[in-house]
């Protein structure tokens, strides 16, 4: 596994030859769930000697409604200090990991990270792992050309561009546990302007939460224990739930929230 220098990269990019890292140095910053509560029409209230109604479509938009948002971040430190291959004209694959939370499942929805490359961003496939050991393990879920909402060049080093590209992808439900913290991983494998071997993943060495950066060369290692990649993953999380049986129904929310029938104790009404 070689370390580059400048010197060889500019070599590299040269002969079209695709190397595994940037550079050899690094920086890992932390990981974090920030759970948010976000709440809707939250200053129009009900009056308490209301006279009950049926429907709350006869209300209108008069009561809070809360959502759940969870961000994972691993911020950029601004040094670009290096990075590890994720081109997908490379044989080498790199992958960070994901954390979700005991009690809780994680749907992932946006992805931010911070991609060495020149010409631009063109495609970005997205493929998810199990955890085994520490290292990605077999894999659960894939999705092909996420959409790219955004990128700009908020850097250079070593001759390349540092893109921060801003990512949607289908939603993926990351399952948690009970009592326990749950682990996987997120590989990108992104193509630049031009095709090339020469994309890579930025990674830092400020802070460490968690798992180091994995890259695949033949094998999934951790080629630097003090290396982390520098990212965001968005989305929801949920409680587990409970219970636990073997079956479960469901009749699943769309998210319109359109209209609901009236189960007040306080109401002559029953749903």
């Amino acid at each position: 596994m070689k370390k580059i220098t400048i010197m060889m990269l500019f070599f590299v990019a040269a002969i079209g030859f695709s190397q595994e890292q940037v550079k050899m140095l690094g920086t890992d910053n932390p990981v974090s769930f920030e759970q948010q509560r976000t709440e809707v029409n939250s200053t129009t209230v009900t009056p308490t000697n209301a006279t009950p109604v049926r429907d709350i479509a006869v209300l209108g938009n008069n009561n809070p409604t809360y959502l759940a948002a969870c961000t994972e971040e691993n911020p950029n430190d601004g040094t670009f200090e290096n990075g590890f291959n994720c081109s997908s004209a490379s044989a080498f694959m790199t992958a960070n990991d994901i954390t979700v939370a005991a009690d809780e499942n994680f749907t992932l929805t946006n992805i931010t990270a911070s991609i060495f490359a020149n010409g631009g961003i063109t495609n970005v496939d997205v493929n998810y792992y199990d955890d085994a050991a520490g290292l990605p393990g077999a894999l659960i879920g894939s999705q092909a050309s996420a959409t790219i909402d955004n990128q700009a060049v908020i850097g250079n080093n070593f001759g390349f561009d540092v893109n921060e590209i801003e990512l949607s992808v289908t939603p993926f439900d990351f399952m948690g546990q009970a009592g326990t913290a749950t682990t996987y991983w997120i590989e990108l494998s992104v193509t630049d302007g031009g095709a090339t071997g020469s994309v890579f993943w930025v990674v830092t060495s400020s802070t460490m939460e968690a798992n180091p950066s994995a890259q695949f060369d033949a094998g999934w290692t951790i080629p630097d224990p003090l290396m982390d990649g520098v990212y965001i993953w968005e989305g929801d999380c949920n409680p587990i739930g409970g219970g636990g049986g073997a079956c479960q129904e469901e009749n699943p929310n769309d998210g319109t929230f359109e209209n609901g029938f009236n189960c007040s104790s306080a109401s002559a009404f029953m749903t």
